[in-house]
């Protein structure tokens, strides 16, 4: 996660680009699933702040 503060945009962006739907935490060399290295599963905190701080079905750890 990182914040644009050059432009004053303060929302919060995640790795590998704009997320427009759940999905995309599940996309790309950062994404939240068991197939990739533990150092890399950084949007695995962004899908959880997407879903409210809840551990839907879908979290691959559940």
């Amino acid at each position: 996660m990182a914040f644009d503060t050059q432009s004053r945009d303060y929302r919060i962006r995640f790795f590998g680009g704009n997320v427009q739907n759940k999905d995309d935490f599940k996309r790309g060399e950062y994404a939240c699933i068991k197939d990739i290295p533990k150092n890399k599963r950084l949007n695995c905190a962004g899908m959880l702040l997407y879903d409210g701080w809840q551990i839907k079905d879908d979290y691959p750890w559940k």
